[in-house]
């Protein structure tokens, strides 16, 4: 249980963007917050919450786990009594419980003209808190890709005060000199913590790369079913080996310290290419520099663009062969024409024409 610290009220003007989200999401890195107190954690990264559209406020309620009730840890943008109040109409209604019932994020109404998202706040240990968010109604139209950096976040910040945790715990160990093993053994720990922690926290694919040889250290379920194999199949091997060839030959190579989402393809185990979109970041496990390279499989996604494609260029032809019947003074050249117009918007060799001759 953390002591909750001092709670802050901002009234600053934020620019509201779902990209300026994903961006600060991905460009996440636990070094930043090294030094940091607890309550400069919580205020930074609350704070993120608060680029989405259509949010207003934010608080963090922390589980103490002797009582086993929730006491309010942090809040910006609204007073302590709103986000109480709040809080108990979220408790009596069941949406708390409901929240993290399913370990996932959890959407409320609250009055006539406000939406609620709870978020749990959940490391391997437990339950930590929730991220209380109020906003406008328009704050449940949010997509799923968006839902999925929310609890992203939301894993992140656990992963910190994970480690703020076990820091203190060390720090603890390190000013009694005969517990200089249990030091030892507590750091191993912290490290195995870390590098679960970052599986759990990729709600998508993820590839754990050693950078020194671009060697997949460790893997997920996620990309196992996306690669259709198991993750011992996949953990020792190169990351190029899941490389779609022809990125390959057109020397494509995305930058391995960008976290912008790009678009690209992967191979699967049946050398199949699948397009996705992924991010690309620089962790330490330790004294370790890795890649986290996380993905999803956009394949619909890419299939509704391309059908779209097609509707629109089979559209140009029919457009085309329309105005040519209207302009051309040959019926004959102008039937002609208008076949080739539509024969070339839809991708075909030719096209018959029947008529009934009486």
């Amino acid at each position: 249980m953390y002591s909750p610290g001092n709670n802050k009220i901002s009234g600053a003007k934020r620019i509201k963007s779902e990209e300026l989200f994903i961006e600060a999401v991905a460009n996440f890195n636990q070094s930043f917050y090294r030094d940091e107190h607890i309550t400069q954690i919580n205020h930074k990264i609350l704070d993120k919450y608060l680029i989405l559209p259509g949010t207003i406020s934010v608080a963090l309620f922390y589980l103490d786990h002797e009582t086993f009730e929730f006491r309010l840890g942090h809040t910006i943008d609204a007073t302590e009594k709103e986000q109480q109040d709040i809080f108990d109409y979220l408790i009596e209604n069941g949406t708390i419980g409901k929240a993290l019932d399913k370990g996932h994020l959890v959407f409320s109404i609250y009055g006539q003209n406000s939406h609620i998202i709870i978020i749990p706040v959940v490391s391997p240990a437990g339950i930590m808190g929730v991220i209380q968010v109020l906003g406008s109604i328009g704050l449940k139209n949010f997509s799923d890709n968006i839902q999925n950096y929310i609890i992203l976040h939301a894993n992140q910040f656990a992963f910190l005060l994970t480690n703020v945790k076990l820091n203190n715990e060390i720090n603890n160990l390190e000013a009694d000199l005969e517990q200089k093993i249990s030091l030892r053994v507590e750091k191993i720990k912290q490290a195995q913590r870390e590098l679960q922690l970052i599986l759990n926290s990729i709600l998508t694919g993820v590839f754990i790369i050693e950078k020194s040889t671009g060697t997949i250290i460790d893997t997920n379920d996620a990309a196992a079913k996306l690669l259709k194999t198991d993750k011992d199949s996949i953990i020792g091997t190169k990351r190029n080996e899941w490389e779609y060839f022809e990125n390959l030959i057109n020397n494509r190579k995305d930058s391995n310290s960008s976290n912008t989402p790009v678009e690209t393809y992967l191979l699967n185990a049946e050398k199949v290419p699948f397009p996705v979109q992924k991010t690309m970041s620089n962790l330490y496990i330790g004294n370790k520099e890795i890649f986290l390279e996380s993905f999803i499989d956009i394949s619909e996604r890419k299939k509704y663009i391309d059908d779209l494609k097609k509707q629109s260029e089979l559209l140009k032809g029919v457009d085309k062969a329309t105005n040519t019947l209207l302009v051309e003074s040959s019926f004959d050249s102008a039937i002609t024409k208008a076949i080739e117009y539509i024969g070339i918007s839809t991708n075909v060799d030719r096209i018959y024409f029947f008529t009934k001759i009486y």
